[in-house]
């Protein structure tokens, strides 16, 4: 049963004779920005800036307002290379910046300038001349790129070859750009959170007579990362635009349509299927065609969709926009009269221009994706009265969600957005946050990076530099006030070897051919990364025939897990691999093997035929039960011997040879996986786990590994959960 309600458009009021970007007139957020961080600049200050204007309102022009006029070099910080991109386009204009003076430094933009220079040998080194020498008005980066600089990490990870460029480009972020916007600062979980807290408050300590000012763009509330802000004294100043019905549009109105689905067993694509047809005949029956975006959470049903699209439309007007897609052939996929991608549109990209959309289908498994997905559509600006074609929208919910919307909202009636949104938020469960992971895992990530930190500077400065350390990791994580310094420094101590002994128990050895040091240093990637992973995240090398057919570039890597239970595939050895890329694609084969990873990176390679249709393989990890006992399935724990039982993963062993050669820290439940995923946040990986016994017999258990299981590690022994049972899950 579905049902609709709309939505009125947004107006925020410009101020007329406020000098701003190439003549236009500015939001009130937008000038007030620009007056904050000039302030700042002026009278030397480190300040925090959160804009919580609604999607669509030219943030990112606020953000960028003091380089764009004034030369003050900024950094950008988007969440998905799709945004990234995006946000490169929006800012390359001649009335906006130079190509020469924005650096795109993800990790193909810093590729992409290693190549350019023959003496540049690794990330670290390029990344110092950038920040340093060159020092671009705009750098736009991502939140992976600037914890690697802000924690001292480059150079240092797995040797400490290049640790000098490491150090330096952490000195060039806090002394050459004096502003850091991060963008859709709402995505970030609260590990991400406590680390923007300590890149703050490093700035701060270390740099004090420079000044900072640290822009947090989000539509939502950011009340985590307010709360760690105002601990190291800083003042998080709103900025905002007030509506008013003579403004500016911002938000077009939107006609949105309720759909109720169990989308905890996956059954969205399957309620999309159900009214796809009508959703098409209306699309061709408007003048001119209405173009849509489909945003799924599965890829499978992503390429399911599209597949589907094919077979009714030329299929050069169907892009797809997910990780399976090569990065080259999502490029222009925005820009086909349909798109249908993943998470990696929702995320901050504007369906504007030659990307212009008029309706929109998507899954929503929480109210803020929910909230930013609805937020891609009506973004042109236009006020009602020339809207031709209904910004339309069919939203797939929860069927607990969809019940409690019905009963509250004004069917086929009008409604407030920002009443909408409210609804939204008191429509769905809340789910676990991991707050409890700051205080157990936050302080140990800070720990490591001050003790890296500290090696950067001369006896002179060091005690000084020493105390402002040990007393920001108090700041930040004490839970009371400590009485002096002295207790400051026996508390940072005690953490200092708690930080050594996990990171020894779970961490990888760092090789120091020059250190002096018989203490061993050891590098913890599941925690000392923006995401975690690494070691975990299961990529395999793939040949997509799939692709092959469309004419789209067909190898790429991705998750061996959706691998195996969403496709038809055979394992291959590297040769046969390489061979069947040469083989098929002899002009472009050499270059295409050259851009892929390290093979050690990989677990192996597939060649991939076709699609599961209907219910997929079952996807398990697979461990003899011995190699799990005396250990508290509670807390992580660091275990090699896994292994993914199926026909085509036994072909000379390759694979399931390599996962179980590989030790991987996880957590471990004895209740299955979907019972353990019921109060967990949307997408958290938790996989089904079978504990062999010796006469072949095997426990049905659940599994996280890498961050997520540190995730798990962090709640309280005694937190409950309900299970599918109806009875209390302790984990």
């Amino acid at each position: 049963m579905s049902f609709m309600v709309k939505t009125n458009a947004i107006r925020y009021p410009t101020l007329n004779g406020q000098p701003f970007v190439g003549g236009l007139t500015p939001y009130t957020h937008q000038h007030q920005t620009l007056l904050k961080v000039r302030e700042a600049l002026a009278q030397n200050k480190t300040i925090c800036l959160l804009n919580t204007s609604v999607t669509g309102s030219g943030k990112t022009l606020a953000n960028f307002a003091a380089a764009i006029l004034d030369g003050v070099r900024t950094i950008g910080v988007y969440p998905t290379n799709e945004l990234l991109n995006d946000q490169l386009v929006a800012l390359n204009k001649p009335y906006l910046l130079p190509p020469n003076q924005i650096a795109k430094l993800d990790s193909q933009g810093i590729g992409d300038i290693k190549e350019c220079f023959d003496h540049f040998k690794n990330n670290a080194q390029t990344l110092a001349f950038v920040t340093g020498e060159a020092m671009p008005i705009a750098a736009l980066t991502n939140p992976d790129v600037l914890y690697l600089m802000m924690y001292d990490l480059y150079g240092q990870m797995y040797s400490d070859f290049a640790k000098s460029y490491g150090q330096r480009v952490f000195q060039n972020v806090l002394n050459n750009y004096p502003v850091i916007a991060f963008d859709e600062f709402h995505l970030y979980n609260a590990k991400q959170a406590a680390n923007a807290a300590f890149m703050v408050g490093t700035a701060k300590e270390l740099a004090p007579n420079k000044p900072h000012i640290f822009i947090f763009s989000s539509a939502t509330p950011v009340d985590l990362t307010k709360t760690y802000l105002e601990r190291l004294g800083l003042s998080v100043e709103e900025v905002s635009s007030a509506t008013n019905e003579e403004g500016r549009v911002v938000c077009e109105p939107l006609e949105i349509n309720l759909l109720a689905s169990d989308l905890m067993r996956w059954k969205g694509g399957d309620t999309l299927r159900a009214v796809l047809d009508d959703i098409l005949k209306w699309a061709d029956s408007c003048t001119p065609v209405a173009r849509g975006v489909f945003i799924v959470d599965s890829v499978y049903e992503a390429k399911r969709v599209a597949t589907a699209l094919r077979q009714r439309y030329p299929a050069d007007q169907v892009g797809e926009v997910h990780g399976y897609m090569d990065s080259s052939e999502r490029i222009g996929a925005l820009r086909r009269r349909f798109s249908v991608g993943t998470t990696t549109i929702d995320v901050g990209v504007d369906l504007t221009d030659e990307k212009s959309k008029e309706f929109l289908v998507c899954e929503a498994r929480s109210a803020a994706q929910a909230i930013q997905r609805i937020g891609r559509l009506g973004r042109g600006g236009r006020a009602p009265d020339v809207i031709t074609i209904p910004n339309r929208v069919w939203l797939i919910v929860p069927e607990y969600a969809h019940e409690f919307l019905r009963n509250r909202l004004p069917e086929n009636g009008e409604i407030e957005r920002a009443e909408f949104s409210q609804k939204l938020h008191s429509a769905y469960q809340a789910f676990e946050n991991f707050e409890a992971y700051i205080n157990i895992y936050s302080p140990l990530e800070a720990i490591a990076a001050c003790e890296r930190i500290l090696k950067q500077y001369q006896f002179d400065s060091k005690p000084e530099v020493e105390n402002k350390l040990h007393q920001l990791v108090s700041t930040l994580y004490d839970q009371k006030p400590p009485a002096n310094l002295e207790h400051i420094k026996e508390n940072y101590k005690k953490l200092n070897k708690k930080q050594y002994a996990i990171w020894h128990k779970y961490g990888t050895p760092v090789k120091s051919p020059n250190s002096q040091s018989k203490k061993p240093k050891y590098y913890l990637p599941d925690l000392e990364s923006f995401r975690g992973g690494m070691e975990s995240d299961f990529t395999v090398a793939i040949y997509d025939e799939l692709d092959k057919i469309l004419g789209l570039k067909p190898i790429k890597t991705y998750s061996l897990p959706f691998i195996v239970r969403r496709t038809k595939f055979t394992e291959l050895s590297k040769d046969a691999f390489y061979e069947l890329v040469s083989h098929n694609h002899p002009a472009q084969a050499e270059v295409w093997l050259k851009e892929f990873p390290n093979p050690e990176r990989v677990l192996g390679y597939v060649h991939v035929t076709g699609l599961i249709e209907g219910q997929a393989h079952e996807m398990a990890f697979d461990i003899i039960k011995q190699s799990l006992e005396l250990v508290d399935s509670r807390q992580v724990m660091r275990v090699a011997g896994f292994s993914i039982p199926h026909p085509q993963l036994n072909l000379g062993g390759g694979i399931n040879t390599k996962l179980r050669e590989r030790s991987l820290n996880c957590w471990i439940s004895e209740y299955k996986s979907f019972s353990v995923s019921k109060n967990l946040p949307p997408l958290f990986a938790v996989y089904p786990l079978k504990a062999r016994l010796p006469n072949g017999q095997a426990d049905e258990w659940s599994i996280a590994f890498g961050l997520d299981a540190f995730f798990l590690a962090s709640l309280k022994s005694k937190q409950r959960y309900k299970s599918s049972k109806g009875t209390a899950l302790i984990i």
